[in-house]
């Protein structure tokens, strides 16, 4: 009697964690932030207790001139905006991207003519300093600090052919070194994700970008952050790629996401997309490489973020059918799919640089791309649900 009660309840157990596997990943609250005008999420990140969230829009209007930037505070737990700020800064185009430290300071970057990285406040009252760069190097993508708050920053080269930059800056904003990297005459270059090893290492991630478009490629470079010089430089794979995020483990495992096959020789999209997650050791030596099976699957910039100490998150957008939809995938150390699903938005896609974790829930920001006046901020906790670990 005993034997056939097991063999019922682990019938049942397993019957509803495979219907559960197949849902779509709860949100646990949403928020929309929509305007009357253009309002793309350019940037989402955490408060360094978990307990907010800084949103960043960019709001460029239809002639791509100098613009405002906007930005929202929300409480994390329940997703009520607790402030809505905007910031103009005279012939700048602002919030192109943005970034909260370890004191709640809040650094955005802009460009008009040459780029430049403001840092605020955590109530983005007051200016605290600001570096201005040179016009080679346009577009404030991407940047990340370190435990003592100096801020690493990299972008686009967008004023004809150009290198890729990045650079360090101290808490008060001075530069303590800038390194170029120019891959191959000709070629401009991009900037999409950065990240942090264990021996405070700069890895960073992105394309170069010669004249045809089908001849893109994704890259990784190196720095060691105490001068700025490189220790990597590699690209991935295939060619007509873009690399959009990058993170490293304890053990300085470096995990890059990237899509390839993404344009037409006429630089329309193919919308036949493939996406892969490359993990190589800490001298760039390839370990494992996972293609997802959806064609059609492009990642944000930003688009890996840890969820263990051995498996991580990684975000996607999935067009199927003529509708893009926004999903979520879970990857262990040694390369096995865990779990992968889409959440019940179709029609929305999650923005670049707008996907953060705590432990227990993600962030996510969507935009519509049929329409730029409306987003929209997410919680999900997939750890009820789907967690491989039993979070």
């Amino acid at each position: 009697m005993k034997k056939s009660y097991l063999i019922i309840c682990v019938i049942w157990l397993t019957l509803i964690m495979s219907d559960l596997a197949k849902a779509n990943i709860p949100v646990v609250w949403q928020t929309d932030l929509n305007h009357t005008a253009r309002n793309d999420i350019s940037g989402l990140k955490l408060t360094p207790n978990n307990d907010n969230l800084i949103i960043f829009h960019y709001t460029a209007p239809a002639d791509g001139g100098p613009m405002p930037g906007r930005f929202e505070k929300l409480d994390a737990s329940i997703g009520n905006v607790i402030w809505l700020k905007t910031v103009s800064i005279s012939g700048q185009r602002i919030a192109i991207s943005g970034w909260v430290d370890n004191n709640e300071n809040i650094y955005f970057g802009g460009s008009w003519g040459c780029y430049t990285l403001w840092k605020y406040d955590s109530e983005l009252a007051t200016e605290l300093c600001s570096y201005t760069g040179g016009s080679g190097f346009e577009y404030v993508m991407n940047a990340i600090y370190d435990d003592a708050n100096n801020i690493y920053v990299a972008g686009y080269s967008g004023s004809g052919p150009g290198p890729s930059t990045a650079l360090k800056l101290d808490s008060s904003c001075n530069l303590l070194w800038a390194c170029q990297s120019q891959q191959t005459s000709g070629q401009d270059a991009y900037t999409y994700g950065l990240a942090l090893d264990s021996n405070n290492n700069l890895l960073r991630v992105g394309l170069d970008r010669p004249n045809t478009v089908t001849n893109h490629q994704g890259r990784l470079i190196g720095h060691d952050t105490s001068n700025g010089n490189e220790f990597l430089n590699i690209p991935v794979d295939e060619t007509n790629s873009e690399a959009f995020g990058v993170i490293a483990d304890a053990e300085d495992n470096i995990y890059v996401g990237y899509s390839y096959n993404l344009w037409n020789p006429d630089q329309t999209y193919t919308l036949a997309e493939r996406s892969v997650i490359l993990k190589l050791n800490e001298n760039g030596d390839t370990a494992w490489k996972y293609i997802f099976d959806d064609v059609g699957m492009y990642l944000p910039w930003g688009c890996i973020v840890k969820h263990t100490d051995n498996s991580f998150y990684v975000a996607f957008n999935l067009h199927k059918n003529g509708t893009v939809y926004p999903g979520i995938a879970e990857i262990d150390s040694n390369g096995n799919l865990l779990w992968k699903d889409t959440i019940n938005k179709p029609g929305w896609e999650i923005a670049r640089s707008s996907f953060d974790a705590d432990g227990e829930y993600l962030y996510l920001g969507l935009n519509n791309p049929d329409d730029d006046s409306q987003t929209q901020v997410l919680c999900l906790q997939p750890l009820i649900l789907l967690s491989p670990n039993g979070g």
